[in-house]
């Protein structure tokens, strides 16, 4: 049997009210294709071990780029977010993947 491709689902989402059920959705779309999506979401932090929240995003940009490093490839959400351009952070992420 084939190995999954492994892609990370980079984007906005993160920031939306749904974000967990929207990362989810994709995911399960992947699957029945026989992939499997990789959601920032799908970290678990715990934020009680930070005092500041300038190191809580220093640890979850750190689990994000381990979660790239497992990935395969990655689709990316450049759909422009908060003004005329993609949100920054994703193109980060596409900076690193590539």
């Amino acid at each position: 049997m084939p190995q999954s491709v492994n892609i990370y689902l980079a984007g906005p989402t993160v920031f939306l009210k749904n974000a967990i059920e929207l990362g989810q959705a994709k995911k399960d779309i992947l699957a029945r294709y026989g992939m499997t999506g990789h959601f920032p979401f799908d970290n678990e932090i715990d934020f009680s071990a930070f005092p500041s929240i300038d190191r809580t995003g220093i640890h979850i940009g750190a689990m994000n780029f381990a979660m790239m490093d497992r990935c395969d490839t990655v689709i990316a959400d450049l759909t422009p977010f908060h003004g005329p351009s993609a949100d920054v952070g994703t193109y980060g992420e596409c900076l690193y993947m590539y």
